[in-house]
């Protein structure tokens, strides 16, 4: 069962992080990000770690199944901005992975953020980061962390935009609503990745619980 969405205690950011680096050891998107398989985990974990911790004073971290499922939201009119990433120890990603690793990760991140503002110029609710314990995927987790962001962006009129550079995961957002509106690469890596957008005003019928998949948003 699903269970109750709520937010994330600041006290269990280390856990989140844990649940993540689990969900994405494997992602095209983060193996894009990080190349060196020796120092990937280091390098998923330190960016997860700041992007949660800037999303837990900028944005919202829900947890549905007692901190298995994650979701990473920006609110509308908050986009992810350099000082609270500072601020939140995206410094500590150059360190677990080197410099060039980090500077990539900037150039490819610049990519996917300019492909949101083409198809979305204005404010948006933007789904970061969807990740789920592996073993506890097609639970319903990632259905329910859906459905939560998808009833506050009705409330807010906002529409809501995420990246994902799992095609298989194409046709999981569609049946929540969802629908491609761009793609691009990442860098020169040859790692594909499709920009989706849902409407925000309640389109999109919610698929039968057990369709949840891990999936990373644009951080």
């Amino acid at each position: 069962m699903a269970g109750d969405v709520v937010d994330l205690p600041a006290d269990a950011i280390e856990d989140a992080v844990g649940v993540l680096g689990r969900a994405f050891a494997h992602d095209p998107m983060y193996g894009a990000y990080f190349p060196d398989p020796a120092r990937r985990t280091a390098g998923i974990d330190a960016l997860n770690r700041a992007v949660l911790r800037m999303a837990h004073g900028h944005g919202e971290v829900r947890v549905a199944g007692g901190g298995r499922g994650v979701a990473v939201w920006m609110r509308p009119g908050a986009p992810v901005a350099p000082w609270p990433m500072l601020r939140a120890g995206v410094l500590g990603v150059p360190k677990a992975a080197g410099w060039a690793t980090f500077l990539r990760f900037v150039g490819m991140d610049a990519g996917v953020e300019a492909l949101r503002r083409r198809h979305v110029p204005g404010p948006c609710r933007h789904l970061l980061i969807l990740a789920v314990e592996p073993d506890s995927q097609r639970s319903g987790l990632g259905s329910a962390l859906i459905a939560d962001g998808r009833a506050r962006a009705e409330r807010e009129g906002s529409p809501i935009w995420l990246e994902t550079s799992v095609e298989a995961n194409v046709g999981y957002y569609r049946r929540h609503g969802f629908d491609v509106t761009g793609e691009g690469t990442l860098g020169r890596s040859g790692t594909r990745y499709w920009g989706m957008l849902h409407p925000g005003s309640g389109h999109g019928a919610d698929p039968p619980i057990g369709g949840a998949r891990r999936d990373a948003g644009a951080v």
